[in-house]
């Protein structure tokens, strides 16, 4: 473990926010959220680069499934198609083609999505990247793989920035291999959830040791800002409330699923009057300053 400072502000000094298990059993250990003076809140201690790996390593944690007989599953993949049109759909506002990065890709199924559409792709996670020799895109184990002479047009960041470690070194490169007039999409969980107060500790997007940041809009915002990027434009993403809900789910009784269509239908239409300070996930569009 390994004891870190904000990333906002650089302060040691924060105040205890909230104790967690691990959310997937692998780790019985408790987990220390912490609220900076700044107000951002982080995970402290944490897992080091090396020992992060072993959070991961569990054949049914979703970002990274390939195949899994389940109703659950099918459910999700429909839903997950929905989802790559939609995010396809934003990109080409602003972007029409060319060369697309996906950071932290999960199964890379999103890289294939927008491969078919014409782009060429290339693929990062280090977590699972030697375990995708059946995509036909290319992908790196590191980032320092990727050819210097590479720009990106447009460069996704879809529920990965929370993930990351070391953000100084993700915000140079990301600076080094995004086009001058090129588009960073960034999409995190959004700590001004609505769900998130009658969940409690059990909120999924917790998800401590593997999630060491919790964002909102403005702490985002500030993070990208003093990082060299524009906020040009932030959406909801409405699509992620039903996931967040369900996966927060202790048990599945007839209550707790009444309960979750409510926290849903609240969701969606506090999200709708007031935009993406509460939307359950935040996406926000970057340009370099």
């Amino acid at each position: 473990m390994e004891n870190t400072t904000c990333i906002i502000c650089s302060s040691k000094n924060s105040v205890p926010y909230l104790t967690l298990n691990d959310r997937l059993n692998i780790s019985h250990k408790n987990f220390y959220i912490n609220k900076c003076e700044c107000g951002f809140v982080y995970l402290n201690p944490r897992p080091n680069i090396s020992e992060i790996y072993n959070y991961y390593q569990l054949t049914n944690y979703v970002p990274h499934l390939k195949i899994k007989k389940s109703i659950w599953f099918t459910i999700y993949q429909y839903c997950q198609k929905l989802t790559f049109r939609y995010k396809y759909k934003i990109i080409r506002k602003y972007e029409k083609k060319g060369r697309l990065l996906d950071i932290g890709g999960g199964n890379g199924k999103f890289a294939e999505f927008m491969h078919s559409k014409g782009w060429e792709v290339i693929i990062h996670d280090s977590i699972i990247d030697n375990n995708m020799s059946d995509l036909s895109i290319p992908h790196f184990t590191k980032l320092t793989d990727i050819d210097s002479a590479l720009k990106f047009n447009v460069i996704t960041l879809w529920h990965s920035l929370e993930h990351i470690h070391d953000i100084r070194e993700l915000f140079y490169f990301l600076d080094k291999y995004l086009d001058d007039n090129g588009t960073i999409l960034i999409a995190v969980p959004n700590l001004n959830a609505p769900e998130r107060k009658y969940y409690k500790s059990n909120w999924a997007p917790y998800d401590a040791p593997r999630h060491l940041y919790h964002f909102t809009l403005q702490t985002l915002t500030k993070l990208c800002n003093q990082n060299g990027l524009d906020v040009i434009k932030k959406y909801s993403l409405f699509q992620d409330s039903p996931y967040n809900i369900m996966l927060s789910l202790s048990k599945y009784s007839f209550f707790e699923i009444i309960k979750a269509i409510s926290l849903c239908l609240y969701t969606f239409l506090k999200t709708l009057l007031f935009g993406p300070k509460y939307s359950s996930s935040i996406l926000i569009i970057c340009k370099k300053s």
